[in-house]
């Protein structure tokens, strides 16, 4: 589940933040090679918006799932069990180093 909110957030960032890149560059792009050249440009640009926007696709995505377990009162059932939320944070420790290795 979390991974899933995370890849739709880096998705949706770098949609928006693809689709501002062009707005801004289309022109000249048109002017020069047409529109296989914004094409090229936008397969390109998308890649490295990916990489640069991942850190903020993991936080939001992090964010969106525990905001989701609190609204479906799935916290209160973890804190209920006995679970704290050190030992929450240790069982996510490997997802975290996961996405932390693969960034970098």
């Amino acid at each position: 589940m979390a991974l899933a909110r995370i890849a739709v957030a880096l998705a949706g960032l770098v949609a928006l933040a693809l689709a501002i890149t062009l707005l801004e560059a289309a022109p000249d792009l048109l002017r020069e090679g047409g529109a296989g050249r914004v094409a090229r440009f936008a397969a390109l640009r998308a890649a490295l918006l990916a990489d640069e926007l991942a850190a903020v696709a993991i936080l939001s995505g992090a964010a969106l799932t525990f905001a989701t377990l609190a609204a479906r009162s799935e916290m209160v059932a973890l804190r209920a069990a006995g679970m704290s939320a050190a030992r929450l944070m240790l069982r996510l420790a490997p997802l975290a180093l996961a996405l932390a290795g693969a960034g970098y």
